[in-house]
């Protein structure tokens, strides 16, 4: 099958270069290096595919993948790079050394793949939203990555996604993010907060870590023209003392945003 597809691939190219009328030695040239990356590409994703067939995704992940951890973190490098996207971090002197609750503003939907990359040590896994686990070969990754589905039009789903964020978090075997504005927000405000996203920190008895994203949403737009500049501050850490000392999730969430908006305040000045 595999021979099948370079022959098919190589056969479609040569006729196309002899249409352009390139001269046979560029045209081999050209071929050949079309060839090799199709080729060092099937190599490189052909042992995810395989492994990931024997994924079982109603099994909860107890234990990080180095694999699959590998792999994600190719991925979030090569989308880096397609979207020249260059990110400036500050303020990771501040995390915890324990797993923690990382809850952020939400601007693009390159937000967790981004975040994903910046906190890789401490194997950062997120609640999506349940259409990304539809995706072949990327679901059983997200799944071995600690990324929990979610259903947002169910409410019994949500209560499920938290109780097992909270277990994960417990265990050490991860930390968790999770946006509470629910979804992207294109606007400079900060979209009603969920506070329900709190309890997984409650429940697991974990520091809560904030932070601050950015230019996100640039980066499709402009991916042609120029580089898109993307900045992700920790503006501070909740301790998990804090977080126990708070009875309900309403008031963390109010914290939190104070947290968020002041920051996003303080960012637009610098920029005026």
């Amino acid at each position: 099958m595999l021979f099948s597809v370079i022959t098919a691939i190589s056969c479609i190219v040569t006729v196309l270069l002899y249409i352009v009328g390139l001269d046979h030695s560029l045209a081999m040239a050209l071929l050949t290096f079309i060839l090799g990356f199709v080729i060092l590409l099937l190599c490189w994703a052909l042992p995810c595919v395989i492994y990931a067939l024997f994924v079982d995704l109603d099994k909860p992940c107890k234990k990080n993948s180095r694999f699959f951890r590998f792999y994600a973190n190719c991925i979030v490098t090569s989308i880096r790079q397609i979207f020249r996207i260059k990110v400036n971090v500050s303020g990771m002197e501040q995390l915890p050394r324990e797993k923690f609750l990382l809850v952020g503003n939400h601007r693009s939907p390159m937000d967790p793949i981004l975040e994903m990359g910046i906190f890789r040590d401490s194997h950062i896994g997120f609640v999506a939203k349940q259409e990304l686990f539809k995706i072949p070969v990327v679901r059983k990754i997200m799944h071995k990555c600690f990324c929990l589905s979610l259903d947002r039009s169910d409410p019994r789903d949500g209560i499920k996604a938290i109780t097992q964020a909270a277990k994960i978090i417990q265990r050490g075997s991860a930390s968790i993010g999770i946006y509470p504005e629910g979804t992207c927000n294109k606007k400079e405000e900060l979209l009603p907060f969920k506070a329900g996203a709190f309890k997984i920190a409650q429940k697991a008895a974990c520091p809560i870590v904030v932070v601050v994203i950015r230019g996100s949403e640039k980066a499709v737009k402009q991916m042609l023209f120029k580089r898109t500049k993307v900045s992700v501050d920790v503006i501070g850490v909740i301790s998990a003392d804090e977080v126990a000392k708070s009875k309900t999730t309403q008031k963390l969430s109010d914290h939190v945003r104070q947290m968020m908006e002041g920051a996003l305040a303080e960012k637009r000045k610098e920029t005026i």
